[in-house]
Parts: structure tokens; sequence; C-alpha cells
């Protein structure tokens, strides 16, 4: 039993080291993947949720995503999603996700 706890415990440690900013660099893609949990990283969103795939000015979408960490967009999960993340770190996931020549399928 002790075991499992210990293994659970690392894994969710491990897990949340990008998020706290305590673990930057190679770390980004694996964040940027995150957004793949409810938005479409294609070209068809979830009902309401937009597809990233519409996003390919990197400034435009950095821009909302620091919105959405002020609050200045509203959103039930957004806004908690982008405080956990540094501006440094909202910037390095809108430049990756805007990236020229993303490959889509």
């Amino acid at each position: 039993m002790p075991v499992r706890i210990t293994i659970y415990f690392l894994i969710a440690v491990l897990t949340c080291l990008p998020a706290a900013g305590l673990y930057a660099g190679p770390a980004i893609p694996h964040l940027a993947n995150t957004c793949g949990g409810c938005h479409s990283l294609y070209t068809h969103g979830y009902g309401e949720i937009p597809s990233l795939d519409r996003y390919h000015n990197a400034d435009d979408l950095y821009k909302k995503l620091l919105d959405f960490k002020s609050g200045a967009l509203s959103s039930t999960v957004m806004n908690r999603v982008c405080q956990a993340f540094d501006d440094k770190q909202l910037n390095a996931i809108a430049r990756l996700i805007a990236r020229p020549g993303r490959v889509t399928p």
C-alpha cells in the first residue's frame, strides 16, 4: 500500500512541475499538448470549444491567453488554466500552437 501511494504522489508531482514553472524548457510541447484535451488540435472543434487550428498568429493567441489569465475574457475553465502558467510559458505555448507549418491531417 505505501508503495502505491508513493507512486501516485510521484506521478502527481511530476505532472505538476511544468505547470508550476519549476521545470522549463522542453516541457512546452507537453504543456501545449494538454490543450488538446478540450480543444481539437486539428480542423474540428468539440461543440462550443474552438479548434486550435484556427490560430495562425502567435501574438493574437498570446494576447487572448493573457486576457483569460487577467479575467478580461471570461470562461468557465480557461481563466483557471491560464493562471497556472506564467507569461513566458503562455507565450511559448502560443508560439508553438500558431507556428507556421504545423502539421494538421
